[in-house]
C-alpha cells in the first residue's frame, strides 16, 4: 500500500471486502505494508469489517453459488456459520457436477447422431450381418462414440443388419 493509501484507508470497509471475496483476514499484510509509514491500521475496525462480511458471505444461499460455479470452497468461515455454508456448497456443488455430466452427455449424443447420420449416408453392401458391423476406438478405457466403458476396440463396434443386401443401423 502506498502512504496515501495507508492514511485514506477505510478499514472497515477493507475488512469487509477481504471477507466478502472470500479472502482470509488480511490485517498483518496491512500493518506490514503501513508500518513503513509509521501508520498502524485500525484493528477494530477492520474486524468489524471483517466480521461483517463473513456474516454476509458464509449463508447456505452464498455456499451453494460459490458451488455451482464449480469454484474451490473457501475455507473463511467461522464454526458458528460453517456447516451451513457448506451444506449449501455441496448442494451447489451437486448441481454444478449434474449440469457438467448433462452437457458432456449432449457432446456425447452429438457426436452419436453425427456418426449415425453419416452412416446413412454411406450406403453398404451387404450378404450378412457381420459385413455391417462398425469398428470403434476404445480410447482411455471409454468407447469414442457411446461413451460406455471398454478394454479392447471389440468392445466397441456398433453392430448393423443386413436387410436387402444394404446394411442398416
Amino acid at each position: 500500500m502506498s502512504l496515501k493509501d495507508c492514511q485514506s484507508a477505510n478499514w472497515e470497509n477493507i475488512g469487509y471486502s477481504d471477507a466478502s471475496y472470500k479472502h482470509y483476514d488480511n490485517y498483518d499484510s496491512y500493518v506490514a505494508s503501513c508500518s513503513e509509514f509509521s501508520i498502524t491500521p485500525d484493528k477494530k475496525l477492520y474486524q468489524s469489517g471483517f466480521s461483517r462480511g463473513l456474516k454476509e458471505l458464509c449463508t447456505f444461499q452464498n455456499g451453494y453459488l460459490i458451488g455451482n460455479e464449480g469454484k474451490t470452497l473457501p475455507r473463511i468461515c467461522p464454526i458458528e456459520t460453517q456447516e451451513t455454508f457448506v451444506k449449501g456448497y455441496i448442494e451447489g456443488q451437486k448441481n454444478h457436477d449434474q449440469k457438467v455430466q448433462l452437457e458432456k452427455q449432449n457432446q456425447l449424443m452429438e457426436k452419436v447422431l453425427e456418426i449415425k447420420e453419416s452412416e446413412k449416408r454411406q450406403t453398404r453392401s451387404c450378404s450378412y450381418d457381420s459385413d455391417c458391423t462398425l469398428a470403434r476406438k476404445c480410447l482411455n478405457n471409454r468407447c469414442e462414440v457411446s461413451g460406455k466403458s471398454c478394454f479392447y476396440d471389440s468392445n466397441c463396434s456398433i453392430e448393423g443388419r443386413c436387410e436387402r443386401n444394404q446394411c442398416r443401423y
